[in-house]
């Protein structure tokens, strides 16, 4: 449930430069980072509110403080830039048929997704400061699909 809504986000959401042309490689992921990184603090909250697992309830907090913590920067680089990112989907909701599983399933395919994005990105993008911020931010990614594969496993 938690990964078709993501994936439902990342196909609806668009962005628009104003110091860049849509489709250039940045503006790609951007387009991508954004709404993904707003999903990934939604993800976290449900399990906070709706996890019984202590330690699913402990990888979430370190997600949302994270994820927050990366929105965070990657919004005040765009408005830096005078990029015009998307508006925040404000209809998401908590899921109703949560499960642990679900959460732990979707979060590995949402980092490992991340993860090839953001290493794209730190390897090739054309903006010194967006590949910096992608270098930056990739350890934290690594880390968390490790956390959730240790969950997954036990």
């Amino acid at each position: 449930m938690i990964a078709a809504a993501c994936t439902s986000l990342l196909a609806i959401w668009g962005l628009a430069f104003a110091a860049e042309p849509a489709a250039s490689p940045d503006a790609a992921f951007v387009s991508k980072a954004v709404p993904a990184g707003r999903e990934e603090v939604m993800a976290a909250r449900a399990a906070l509110k709706m996890s019984k697992s202590a330690g699913v309830r402990k990888a979430a907090r370190m997600m949302h403080r994270d994820h927050r913590t990366a929105n965070d920067a990657l919004t005040a680089l765009a408005k830096q830039k005078g990029w015009v990112l998307p508006p925040r989907d404000v209809s998401a909701a908590t899921p109703a048929n949560y499960s642990d599983n679900d959460y732990v399933e979707s979060q590995i395919k949402a980092h490992q997704d991340a993860i090839a994005l953001f290493t794209d990105e730190a390897s090739g993008g054309a903006d010194a400061d967006l590949r910096a911020f992608a270098q930056k931010t990739l350890p934290a990614l690594m880390h968390h699909l490790t956390v959730l594969q240790a969950l997954q496993s036990s």
